[in-house]
């Protein structure tokens, strides 16, 4: 995940303008787990200004794919969060803006999916260690399911 994350670098993007979600926070918290892509939600102006130089046209779901592996987003809709409330609540680990793990939650929550529940089960146990030592957000953690 740490060369997925330095692929970041490559993309179009400054890090105060995007915030990643999805497996990759987990895997920033220390969380052993298989992860083929990454989700970045890009802060709206910054996105639309990208499009319009690529040619791409705005759509409904607000959900763009950069290369093979990454995908954009301008919000996360199913938990009604714009780029501004998930930035205020954000986790900056190693110099990059991830999900806060209860919004993650609060999304896996909605989307409701069997691989979800698992992801749930996970955080639950983050926020758990995080009540007993709260100024450690990260370290190693693998759970077994």
């Amino acid at each position: 995940m740490i060369d997925k994350i330095r692929y970041l670098q490559h993309i179009p993007f400054e890090k105060k303008d995007i915030i990643i979600i999805g497996s990759a926070v987990l895997i920033a918290h220390g969380v052993s787990i298989i992860n083929n892509d990454l989700d970045v939600v890009v802060r709206p102006e910054t996105l639309d200004k990208y499009l319009h130089t690529q040619g791409i046209p705005l759509n409904d779901s607000n959900r763009y794919k950069y290369l093979s592996d990454t995908e954009l987003y301008r919000d996360i809709a199913i938990i009604d969060k714009t780029f501004s409330d998930l930035n205020s609540t954000a986790d900056i680990i190693e110099g990059y803006t991830f999900m806060s793990l209860f919004d993650l939650k609060l999304l896996y929550t909605k989307k409701n999916r069997n691989k979800d529940r698992e992801k749930i089960t996970i955080i639950d146990k983050l926020l758990d260690r995080r009540k007993e030592n709260p100024l450690q957000l990260t370290g190693n953690f693998v759970i077994t399911l």
